[in-house]
């Protein structure tokens, strides 16, 4: 307890929010490692969703030496960021991206049931 609020650490609830961050709705990053497995299947997986939302999400895949993982000192790969704000990292099932994007956008996909199993 700090004053009369709360400070969470990152490692209590397995993510991280960028409070300073500018929100950017139905914005999604990936940030991966060139050529590394595990940034190609987060890669197939995130795809099931943006094919889905046909043109509604705002995409890009980060290489993560660029200037915004470093600002962020994100330093693993896969990671995701949502909205500008939200940090998930590691590989994801396409459900699981789908809910945790869908948690603060409001798109057609987030009633659609994605993939739960990871590819």
């Amino acid at each position: 307890k700090t004053g009369d609020s709360y400070v969470l650490k990152d490692d209590a609830s397995g993510g991280k929010i960028y409070f300073a961050r500018e929100n950017m709705p139905n914005k999604l990053d990936l940030l991966v490692i060139q050529g590394q497995a595990n940034s190609n299947r987060a890669l197939k997986n995130v795809k099931e969703l943006t094919d889905r939302a046909e043109g509604q999400i705002s995409f890009n895949i980060v290489e993560i030496k660029s200037d915004l993982a470093k600002e962020l000192g994100i330093k693993n790969a896969p990671t995701f960021l949502i909205n500008n704000r939200i940090k998930v990292s590691g590989v994801q099932s396409a459900e699981y991206i789908k809910e945790s994007f869908c948690k603060v956008n409001s798109l057609e996909v987030c009633s659609e049931m994605l993939s739960a199993n990871l590819k």
